[in-house]
Formats: C-alpha cells, structure tokens, sequence
C-alpha cells in the first residue's frame, strides 16, 4: 500500500515547524517539506484559519495537496513569486485546485532533491536553508497577509525572531 496521510492544523504561523516535521515523518521524500511550508505559507497569505494537508503516495509519484477548510480567495500565482518558483523547481507539476481554495503538487517519491529546506529570504533576495517566517501582517480590511522571511545572518542583524519561537 502507499502513502495516504492527512492532517489539519490552525491557521497559525507557529504550526509551520510541526507540519515540516510531519511531512518528514510520513514520507521518506526530501523536497516534501519544503512544498508543504510553501503551500501553508500561501495559504496563511489567503487568511485560512484551518490548513488541510494531504500527503497521497503510490509507485514513484507523491501528490501533495493543501487547502483551506473555509474558503479563501488565493491570488493568481506568477511565475516570478518565490515561493512558487520554489515548489515549480522540486514538483513534477503544481497548480491551484479547480475552487482555487487550494493547492497541489506532484513530486518523485525516489527524486534526492535539494539537500533541505530552502526558503527565499526577502533580506538577501535570495535562498538558504536556514530562513524562517519572521513577519505575518495583515494586508488591507481583508483576510490576507504579507509574510516575510529572512535567513540567520538577516535575524541576527536585525533582531528579527522567527514566528514560530515566539510565545503565543
């Protein structure tokens, strides 16, 4: 049988980390959690308050799928955004689901990938692996937010704290 896991967190910056985690534990697939951290940061942007996560696997192909368990309004994606140059680069095929309250990815299961989470930094203007999610705001009356994200040497320079260890 092949992998079929499901998951649902809070819409909440803090969750990222445990959900990086929890696709790393379901599936033995490098780039995984990285495609996973796109799609809920995506998804938090849209103002999801729930994050449904699905890891469904058989053979050599791994398909991931995110979305939100209210509906949201995510923005057309471009071609030029980071975050889904990154999840374009590791997937075989990616798209926004048919309700565009989602998201969806096609991956190898056997594919080494890239030697681990590499996330853009909107300080370097560029990737690493060691960037986190330091900044979600709200953008406008809406329910959408602007995310910021910056590698060890931006934190410690500007003193920034990574949401996720941040007390709630």
């Amino acid at each position: 049988m092949g992998i079929n896991a499901h998951i649902t967190v809070k819409g909440h910056p803090v969750e990222a980390a445990g959900l990086r985690a929890w696709a790393a534990d379901h599936v033995d697939q490098i780039d995984a959690p990285t495609v996973v951290d796109e799609f809920f940061t995506a998804l938090l942007a849209a103002g999801a308050s729930k994050v449904e996560v699905s890891l469904i696997g058989e053979g050599d192909r791994l398909r991931i799928a995110a979305a939100a368990t209210e509906p949201v309004s995510l923005p057309p994606r471009s071609s030029q955004e980071a975050g889904w140059r990154v999840i374009a680069g590791l997937s075989r095929t990616a798209g926004i689901t048919a309700d565009e309250h989602g998201l969806w990815a096609e991956l190898d299961l056997g594919a080494k990938g890239i030697a681990g989470a590499f996330r853009y930094c909107n300080w370097c203007e560029g990737y690493a692996s060691d960037v986190r999610l330091v900044a979600a705001v709200d953008v406008g009356s809406g329910a959408q937010q602007m995310t910021r994200s910056a590698c060890t040497r931006h934190r410690e320079k500007h003193g920034l704290t990574p949401l996720a260890d941040r007390p709630l």
